[in-house]
């Protein structure tokens, strides 16, 4: 009889359980219901919000047109100021390397005359190197005779 007697408190112990288990549905089932009431409630805020939004974003997208045109005129001024900047610069820079080729010119001429001198003064001191090594074989030829 232990045995009827367990299956009989499991038995309602499983009917107690499912008693609680179907209280808990109920209680899911009524607050699905509020949260559905909720959101349809948020819903219509949001449609409201979404109408007043529609109205400010189209009174903004004006305002902001009439900036972005001002905003266009001032980068095109800038835009051609740049240009004059850079046609300014670009002269400068061929005025620059003109000179520069210029300075060139003269620093290589300047090399050259530089260049020069040495090979002249080179060329100088070894005729005198010639001549006094000519100087002393007159001297020994004379000596010697």
């Amino acid at each position: 009889m232990s045995i009827a007697a367990d299956a009989s408190k499991f038995e309602n112990k499983i009917e107690e359980l499912n008693g609680q288990i179907q209280a808990g549905n109920e209680r899911i089932t009524k607050k699905q219901d509020e949260f559905t009431q909720i959101i349809d409630e948020l819903s219509k805020i949001r449609k409201k919000e979404l109408e007043r939004a529609q109205i400010n974003h189209e009174s903004d997208i004006s305002a902001k047109l009439y900036e972005t045109e001002d905003e266009i005129k001032r980068n095109s001024q800038k835009r051609d100021d740049c240009l004059k900047t850079i046609q300014a610069a670009s002269k400068e820079l061929e005025e620059l390397r003109a000179k520069y080729s210029e300075d060139l010119l003269i620093k290589n001429q300047l090399d050259t005359r530089k260049k020069r001198e040495i090979f002249i003064n080179d060329a100088k001191n070894k005729i005198k190197v010639i001549e006094s090594t000519v100087e002393n074989v007159k001297n020994n030829l004379d000596s010697t005779l």
